[in-house]
This record gives structure tokens, sequence and C-alpha cells, in this order.
């Protein structure tokens, strides 16, 4: 599989072995930047990504469904990256943000919720 990056208000996956579109990811505002996606394999599969409404989005790899969306940036979420055996995401931020910020799935049973826990 790859991921295509775009200025275009979607992710699209590919796969490789026959070049054809095996999903369309939809909801993130995309426009001004060129901003980096990742795959998480780590609880699930999901593709990460920023955002320029200032969001983390998480869809779930097999559905295009949004499974959640990371706030807490203050502008353009351009790059994010994903650890390979943990449930943690780094995204960061440009222009007036200018942090990296950490997240990291909660705990608790009751929920799937990741969470910021440094800057």
């Amino acid at each position: 599989m790859s991921l295509c990056l775009s200025y275009f208000v979607m992710q699209r996956l590919w796969k490789f072995s026959d070049g054809k579109l095996s999903h369309t990811f939809t909801g993130q505002a995309n426009k001004k930047y060129c901003i980096s996606s990742a795959i998480s394999y780590t609880n699930g599969h999901y593709l990460v990504s920023g955002s320029e409404d200032n969001c983390v989005y998480l869809w779930e790899l097999q559905t295009g469904n949004i499974v959640q969306k990371l706030e807490g940036h203050t502008d353009a979420v351009i790059t994010v990256a994903c650890h390979p055996t943990e449930n943690m995401i780094a995204s960061g931020a440009i222009e007036n943000d200018k942090t990296v910020k950490i997240w990291v799935q909660e705990t608790e049973a009751h929920t799937d919720a990741m969470e910021t826990t440094k800057q």
C-alpha cells in the first residue's frame, strides 16, 4: 500500500500490487500546505494525518471512517509520526504554534481516546 500526500482535502491509499485506489480518507482541512500522514499498526490499523484546522485526524484504515479528532494545537498541524510499537503519536504544528505534541492512548479499559501528555 502507498499513501498519496497532496494539497487536496483528502488522503488516498493505493495498492502497490495493482496500482488501484484502495481507500479515500476525507474530513481534514488541507488547502495551503503539503501535510504528511502516517499509518499506525499498534492498536488496530489507522491512518493518521495533520490538518490545517489545527487538529490531528485518525481514520480506521479499512473503512475510511474518522475514529478520532485530536485537538490541542493552535496552528496548522503539518507533520505526524506514529511510534512503531507503542500507542503513541507525535504531531508538529507551524507558525503561531511551533510545538510538537505527544499523544498517548489512555490506559482505562472503557476508552480508546488519545490525549496529549507532553509538549
